[in-house]
């Protein structure tokens, strides 16, 4: 009861902490604090109290849809992982005849340089290559590293955290902007990770969480091919 009359009234970013709503039970049996926010744009939802006061969730969505708007008329200023978008670049016709437009961009390292708009929406490019270099180094320290280069598991646990903590990755309002989070053995241990889930089964296998709804944690993630992702999301709809 503490806990909800301090959180009550509550702003973060754009939620404001209107009541607590029903606790949310995780694949492990544990109990988390969920709250019922009002967005500054009218909309309500309920939020994990964890992802509040942490920032993960930011407001209902509109927050992005705010940001797409925005790319469409002036990206300067927009944030993608460790890029800026500083200024407009002209165009680049793809190999295929399609015009994109183009952006100039300032890492944080302080490297600048171009890319396009839909490679920064679409993930494809995060920084001016340092990440990589620094990924490389970290699952060598991590031990698992084959020829300097990440395996495919840690790969996909950087990935999964990016989607659900940055709200610059394109697919975080997917994620982490609807409240999905990950448990804090693999958040902190990529090692707990492996452990758990164990090597993919083959190039065709990603991370599928059974309850689409739940998080990333023990007893509800597995390696699934695409097929059977797909066919997970089709019986999460129907339900």
């Amino acid at each position: 009861m503490a806990d909800l009359v301090q959180m009550i009234g509550k702003t973060f970013a754009r939620l404001t902490v209107t009541d607590k709503a029903p606790l949310y039970v995780d694949g492990s049996g544990r109990k988390r604090l969920k709250y019922r926010c009002s967005c500054v744009c009218g909309n309500s939802l309920e939020v994990l109290g964890e992802n509040l006061r942490s920032g993960h969730t930011t407001s209902c969505g509109c927050q992005q849809d705010d940001n797409r708007r925005k790319r469409a008329k002036d990206a300067t200023g927009l944030r993608f992982g460790r890029l800026t978008v500083t200024g407009e670049a002209g165009k680049y016709v793809s190999p295929g005849g399609k015009m994109l437009r183009m952006v100039a961009i300032l890492c944080d390292c302080g490297n600048e340089s171009t890319a396009t708009l839909n490679s920064l929406k679409c993930g494809f490019a995060a920084s001016c290559g340092c990440y990589r270099t620094e990924l490389a180094i970290a699952a060598v320290k991590h031990g698992d590293a084959r020829k300097a280069k990440p395996t495919r598991e840690y790969k996909t646990w950087v990935n999964m955290i990016g989607r659900c903590e940055n709200p610059n990755v394109e697919r975080y309002p997917s994620y982490g902007g609807r409240g999905i989070s990950i448990c804090k053995e693999w958040r902190e241990s990529f090692e707990a990770f492996l452990r758990d889930m164990g090597r993919k089964p083959s190039p065709e296998h990603s991370i599928d969480r059974k309850d689409v709804n739940g998080n990333y944690e023990p007893g509800n993630c597995r390696w699934a091919t695409a097929e059977v992702q797909a066919n997970n999301k089709r019986n999460s709809r129907a339900a």
